[in-house]
């Protein structure tokens, strides 16, 4: 187990360990994203230029790409749980054994999507209703407004902070979507600090690898001839950046849960 083990909780620490990790195998690491990530993109592309009507033909590229992206982070959760054990694995192999996982993954994934459509949907409803009587005069519609948001915002950063590690409780403890739902909010919940400085951390590296895009948006706009040329850049520059991204972030998870699983244990 690794040194970062024995201490406490520190964020910046684990993504130096990740990152240091990541680079002893990173060409594995970004060819076992690609194998995934590359269909889901084309996927994306082909649905995007589909007539809006044909809602059929994309909710069916929608469910595929929530199946390949699945069997992929699957795939790099083992790979990434191999690597923090000192152990060698290969691509192939990855893939193979992900099969057994993928179901109980798929199943937390559409979990995550019914409960965000529900929250979603039941404040959206309160929400309108407080729009509507807001501007009829009604005393409690602007409250009504205000509660809405705050119960949506509140339970979608609840859910992406305490069942963060739900996806790395579901294959490596082999859960299903509530046992590792329970088992993420367990873990994270004597460190929630911890958890939402990592999740500042990502979203800083977010921003930052984000940054070309936006100032080639604003040199390519002045052109409207090269919008297909951005368009083509910046889905070639997002996939080359997410297949060294989420190959160290799925390491730095796995590391923060056996981190978090250790104390526990202690």
């Amino acid at each position: 187990m690794s040194e970062i083990t024995q201490n406490l909780v520190y964020p910046w620490r684990i993504f130096q360990e990740a990152w240091a990790l990541f680079t002893q195998q990173w060409k594995k690491f970004s060819v076992l994203y690609l194998i995934f990530g590359l269909p889901v993109a084309l996927l994306k592309l082909y649905s995007d230029a589909l007539p809006k009507e044909n809602i059929l033909a994309v909710v069916a590229i929608f469910i595929l790409g929530i199946i390949i992206s699945s069997w992929g982070s699957v795939a790099n959760l083992i790979s990434a749980d191999k690597t923090t054990n000192n152990e060698s694995w290969e691509i192939g192999k990855s893939i193979l054994a992900s099969r057994v996982y993928a179901l109980k993954f798929i199943v937390l994934i559409v979990s995550f999507y019914a409960l965000v459509l529900f929250l979603t949907f039941g404040c959206g409803i309160v929400f309108y209703a407080g729009w509507m009587g807001f501007f009829k005069g009604h005393s409690l519609g602007l409250a009504a407004i205000i509660v809405s948001t705050l119960v949506l915002v509140a339970a979608l950063v609840y859910g992406a902070v305490r069942w963060s590690l739900s996806g790395v409780v579901c294959v490596l403890e082999q859960s299903w979507p509530l046992a590792a739902l329970r088992g993420s909010n367990n873990l994270i919940k004597p460190h929630v600090s911890a958890m939402l400085k990592i999740y500042l951390l990502i979203i800083v590296t977010v921003i930052i690898y984000s940054l070309p895009v936006f100032i080639f948006k604003i040199i390519f706009n002045a052109q409207a001839q090269n919008a297909t040329l951005f368009v083509r850049l910046a889905n070639v520059y997002d996939i080359l950046i997410q297949s060294v991204f989420i190959p160290f972030v799925t390491l730095a998870m796995v590391l923060l849960y056996k981190k978090l699983k250790g104390m526990a244990i202690s």
